[in-house]
């Protein structure tokens, strides 16, 4: 892939060799590239646009492609999300995170993500296996943004103290679940946050450092039971009582269910 304002996108095969080259004309220095197999299509961000080939053509030379100037500043990094939402993570100049849903190809007007004392990042990848994406910002010290694949949702950042500032390179290691980040002269490894127990159980919010909020109506550490009925707190001392818990204090939920302790019952 050529770097010039009109780059060149090439196939090669490991056993053919080069397959055909096809120019994006105007285009402009490339960001990122990325290739969606299951959709065996191919993906250009530069800093004003977005470019999709169809990767599929037996002649590449010839291979359709279409762009889309995006409507926001500058793009410095970009991170893809194509096995599930088909959704582009883009963080622009400004700061901000923004997304391009892939699917209409055009960009989400409503998502605007910014990260308080998060400088733009020029750095970025996802972690496939549990569905995160991170950005590291491009200051001193570096600050990492770990955001949720499949919402969108912020779940938390924390900062790369030490030797590095300003990094330029972020990849992640999807089964050690360890990141890696470069600046213009140091290496850093750090350990990804551990996940939400079975991810929440999809009924809830998988938080920074691993813990579920979960959505009304569902309880426990991974959301996977429901919350009993509550009641008056029973008091031995008087009839009536302001405190509600669930069942009445004098028992144990079990996944909706309330278990009576010996010597009560209802």
């Amino acid at each position: 892939m050529s770097i010039a304002s009109t780059p060149t996108l090439c196939k090669l095969n490991a056993s053919l060799g080069l397959l055909g080259c096809i120019d994006l004309p105007n285009l402009g220095a490339v960001v990122k590239l990325h290739v969606d197999s299951s959709a065996q299509m191919v993906y250009v961000v530069t800093k004003t646009k977005l470019a999709r080939v169809n990767g599929s053509s037996e002649d590449f030379g010839m291979a359709s492609f279409e762009e889309t100037t995006l409507p926001v500043p500058n793009v410095l990094c970009a991170v893809f999300e194509t096995s599930v939402t088909k959704k582009l993570y883009l963080s622009v100049e400004t700061g901000a995170i923004l997304r391009f849903d892939l699917n209409v190809w055009s960009m989400e007007t409503d998502y605007n993500l910014t990260i308080p004392r998060f400088t733009a990042a020029r750095a970025g990848d996802i972690d496939t296996e549990y569905g995160f994406i991170y950005f590291a910002s491009f200051s001193n010290p570096a600050i990492i943004a770990k955001i949720n694949a499949l919402t969108g949702e912020l779940s938390g950042t924390f900062t790369v103290f030490g030797s590095l500032s300003r990094a330029t390179q972020l990849s992640v290691d999807n089964n050690g679940r360890d990141i890696y980040v470069t600046d213009y002269a140091n290496f850093v490894k750090v350990s990804a946050p551990a996940p939400c127990p079975r991810f929440c159980s999809g009924k809830g919010t998988c938080k920074f450092g691993g813990e579920c909020e979960c959505i009304e109506g569902w309880q426990d550490i991974d959301c996977a039971s429901l919350v009993c009925p509550l009641a008056p707190v029973h008091n031995h001392s008087t009839s009536t009582s302001t405190e509600m818990q669930q069942c009445a204090g004098v028992g144990a939920c079990r996944n909706g269910t309330c278990e009576c302790y010996p010597g009560y019952n209802g």
